[in-house]
């Protein structure tokens, strides 16, 4: 691929997520390059269904490889096996079915998981012996809900939140077969290539991400009134 011309992606990710579109870039790239490091919060991707945040972690899926991209869903997080903290990238796609899980609890389960220490994780992978592996998965949680979906308490330093307040009805069909089309002829190597080449310079894996308007509103649906 030519990172020269990955623009489409590039502005797919502009119109979805505005101006949190560097902070999502890098840490994508990051993942890409440095896999072996960790990324000290998880990312937050909201908004509402059918504006494409499938379709924008798709080129990324490819970048890492299918096998190390692994999407759970938060009851899966909270069982006992575990063998999908080996992804490079762990997406748990919370939209599906939070409503029975309880949101502190998740919260709790998963601090080890989106930062570290601890530097190493336990994983259970079923008919096989609990192993230790190194704490440096990176990962993506993606939300429809703003006011009832994940908790987070407002001294929080492991979540950056993007959203978007984009709807299904701002895209056409023209725009999605364009960019898969775009995709399937060579369009998704090229963001492969972009991820591999970015300049990460900026971007400080370790320290707290900054926290968002999209941070402070689900902060403070989860807050009493008088706070």
């Amino acid at each position: 691929g030519n990172a020269a011309e990955a623009d489409r992606w590039l502005d797919h990710v502009h119109k979805v997520f505005g101006d949190d579109d560097e902070h999502i870039v890098n840490w994508l790239s990051h993942r890409v390059q440095h896999p072996q490091e960790k990324i000290n919060h998880a990312l937050v991707l909201g908004g509402g269904q059918g504006i494409g945040k499938d379709t924008l972690l798709e080129p990324v899926k490819y970048a890492v490889g299918p096998w190390n991209f692994t999407e759970v869903s938060p009851h899966h997080m909270l069982g006992r096996f575990n063998g999908f903290l080996k992804s490079v990238i762990l997406r748990v796609s919370e939209a599906r079915d939070l409503g029975d899980v309880n949101r502190y609890q998740f919260y709790d389960h998963m601090k080890s998981y989106t930062a570290a220490p601890p530097d190493v994780l336990r994983v259970d992978e079923k008919n096989l012996r609990e192993h230790s592996i190194l704490n440096c998965c990176g990962v993506i949680i993606t939300t429809n809900h703003k006011a009832d979906g994940i908790f987070l308490p407002a001294d929080d330093r492991r979540h950056y939140v993007a959203w978007s307040d984009l709807t299904k009805g701002d895209f056409t069909d023209d725009y999605w077969n364009n960019l898969w089309g775009w995709y399937a002829n060579g369009g998704i190597r090229h963001v492969a290539a972009l991820l591999a080449e970015h300049d990460l310079s900026g971007f400080n894996p370790k320290a707290p991400p900054p926290k968002t308007a999209a941070f402070w509103a689900i902060v403070d649906a989860n807050r009493a009134p008088e706070d």
